[in-house]
């Protein structure tokens, strides 16, 4: 759980200037995971996008094995926005709640995200 809570924290710091290639992403996540944060962050970047608000979790997770985790989660954006360059809201669409799944490994003794899906809006 720690290393899902970790990975939200480092994109919503990532996200504040579109960055993906903040740190700390790569500490908590790797693979397929990372990917995505990724490749949504260089789309925001291209389209001079930034996310700003918070991001609430509610996540669970259940030991599959001694080295991999399930993490279900309903991740509630409604305030976390995106915003263009000048400030203004990038759309009057507001944020929503999704269902999302992770997998944690275990790797030369640190956790990291390893696979992420969410799911669209309005599906927790």
């Amino acid at each position: 759980m720690a290393a899902y809570r970790q990975m939200w924290a480092a994109m919503l710091t990532a996200a504040l200037t579109s960055d993906p290639t903040f740190a700390d992403l790569e500490r908590f996540a790797a693979g397929e995971a990372l990917a995505k944060l990724r490749y949504s962050l260089t789309v925001d970047q291209q389209n001079g996008l930034t996310t700003k608000g918070p991001l609430h979790i509610s996540a669970q997770a259940t030991l599959t094995s001694g080295t991999t985790a399930t993490i279900n989660d309903c991740l509630d954006d409604t305030q976390w926005l995106k915003y263009k360059a000048d400030g203004s809201l990038k759309d009057n669409i507001p944020g929503s709640k999704h269902h999302a799944e992770a997998v944690a490994t275990l790797a030369d003794g640190l956790w990291k995200i390893t696979q992420l899906r969410v799911d669209g809006a309005g599906t927790c």
